[in-house]
């Protein structure tokens, strides 16, 4: 079978990437989701490429903070709409925070939406601050929200399976 094409290698560049998947180390089953202790067995530069497309030009990203705290037990600090927190439930319960990490105090997660949307973020003792969102929303997001519900989540499966 032949085909007639004719492509931009831009474009083409932004929509094929070698991906790599082979994961090493060790993961453990938590219901619907695996999660490693070990730091190098899926870093976010290797799963970003699972998601995203790699960047061509000028990948310059400008963020600004609110220098906002809250306590990812309670929710009512993270100052969301009624709105905004129904639908993030909505991503949440639909499984689409696909990937979440912890490294350090360092978060890093993706949300699927009507794209790949990376949500980064400071833990530290039960606290989230510096919550930022590649959708560039004015205020905290739905990605945002369904990544906290997913972390409050993970948390407590490794308190539950893992503290024993």
């Amino acid at each position: 079978m032949n085909y007639n094409f004719k492509v931009k290698v831009s474009d083409y560049k932004k929509v094929i990437a070698l991906v790599d998947t082979d994961i090493k180390g060790k993961l453990f089953s938590a219901g619907s989701h695996f999660i490693t202790f070990d730091r190098k067995a899926l870093p976010k530069e290797k799963i970003k490429l699972w998601f995203i497309p790699p960047e061509t030009g000028n990948g310059e990203t400008v963020t600004g903070r609110d220098n906002s705290c809250f306590d990812l037990g309670s929710f009512k600090s993270m100052k969301v709409s009624a709105e905004t927190a129904e639908r993030g439930y909505n991503y949440y319960a639909e499984n689409e925070a696909v990937y979440l990490s912890l490294e350090g105090d360092k978060g890093y997660a993706i949300v699927e939406g009507t794209k790949p949307y990376e949500v980064e973020f400071k833990y530290r003792n039960g606290k989230i601050s510096v919550l930022t969102c590649s959708c560039f929303c004015a205020n905290k997001c739905k990605h945002e929200f369904a990544t906290m519900l997913q972390l409050k989540e993970r948390m407590q499966n490794i308190r539950d399976f893992f503290s024993r």
